[in-house]
């Protein structure tokens, strides 16, 4: 299995509350909790990026930080496209969700995308999470996430409240960080061009777990799932 570490202290995808699985017992758990199950594994399913993309997004982050950017930055090897956010699951279904990913994507073609802009959430005005658009065949796209959403929904998970919002996180504004300094970065980012219009072919789908370690998560990949067919789009690969 791969494994790769982000120089983040927290995980990007966190999402609240985080469901905690159980065969026979869900139920959502604290994610600031400090205990887990030892027969869990804190999950999420994504989709690679190229060398490419990660170059492009690491150039942004320079730009980014030369101010002093009170950030948290995601190592460029660590990036990818979340689809879909698991929390913490029982180990004991994990012969169960790779098939499932499999099953729900079965023939559902390749689709380009590309990088477009970069924003934050929730506003430039207070960039807690500063990430990069994505644009292409954002709707394959959509439909791809929608597909596991309700397959993983199917096997027991509880259903995204969220929207679907496809983005790649960048970095995470430091706690404490003082407003005027966010302030500063939200002018960086609105002032930054458009990112080079870097294409590339989505055609894998991963299973992966991460592991919150002191010096920042480590993402292990389980389970690889791979689309087929012709690309959805005409964009031409950077």
């Amino acid at each position: 299995m791969k494994k790769y570490r982000s120089a983040e202290g927290k995980n990007p995808h966190r999402v609240s509350p985080v469901n905690r699985i159980r065969i026979g017992d869900w139920r959502a758990a604290d994610p600031r909790a400090t205990t887990c199950n030892p027969m869990s594994y804190r999950l999420f399913i994504a989709t690679p990026l190229p060398p490419a993309v990660k170059a492009a997004l690491a150039a942004a982050q320079t730009r980014l930080g030369r101010g002093g950017a009170p950030i948290k930055w995601v190592a460029p090897s660590s990036m990818h496209l979340t689809l879909r956010f698991l929390g913490e699951t029982d180990t004991t279904l994990l012969p169960t969700i790779g098939p499932t990913i499999r099953q729900s994507i079965q023939g559902y073609p390749a689709f380009q995308l590309s990088l477009t802009h970069v924003s934050a959430f929730p506003n430039t005005r207070h960039p807690n999470v500063v990430w990069a658009g994505v644009g292409g065949a954002v709707e394959a796209l959509g439909r791809l996430a929608g597909e596991i959403e309700r397959a993983m929904v199917a096997i027991g998970f509880q259903p995204e409240k969220r929207a679907f919002r496809p983005h790649l996180t960048l970095g995470r504004a430091r706690h404490g960080a003082a407003q005027t300094a966010l302030e500063r970065l939200g002018d960086t980012i609105r002032a930054l061009p458009q990112l080079p219009p870097v294409a590339w072919l989505a055609q894998h789908v991963s299973l992966l777990r991460s592991e919150l370690q002191p010096g920042g998560p480590i993402y292990t990949e389980i389970a690889d799932c791979q689309l087929a067919g012709d690309p959805q789009s005409d964009i031409t690969l950077a």
